[in-house]
């Protein structure tokens, strides 16, 4: 398996409106990174902010964010990163999910 790493990956913005969430106090957060990877792997209940960011984590994926806003594309960025790193298994998860053929990992690297 490729690296690996989150949400937020994991994670087409140019749908969502990011101005509500916060990425670095979720990153730093243990419980907030636990119920956004429990959110986008479908077992926990989506908080608000990040309902958007779901509804087009295939599209986010697979473009590896190429269309969203430079301020979404940094949130991206640094989810991903940081859920690659320091929760590989999630991040796996979160890819084999929305990525089942792996055609976009290597966007991720």
């Amino acid at each position: 398996m490729k690296g690996a790493a989150s949400v937020l990956f994991v994670m087409g913005m140019f749908f969502v409106n990011c101005q509500e969430l916060d990425i670095n106090k979720m990153l730093n957060n243990k419980q907030m990174m636990d119920n956004a990877i429990g959110c986008f792997l479908d077992q926990l209940p989506c908080p608000p902010n990040l309902k958007n960011y779901k509804a087009k984590m295939s599209v986010i994926i697979s473009s590896a964010c190429e269309s969203c806003s430079d301020k979404d594309k940094h949130i991206v960025k640094i989810g991903a990163n940081f859920t690659r790193r320091n929760r590989t298994e999630d991040f796996e998860k979160i890819m084999n999910k929305y990525d089942p053929l792996g055609e976009a990992r290597d966007k991720f690297y």
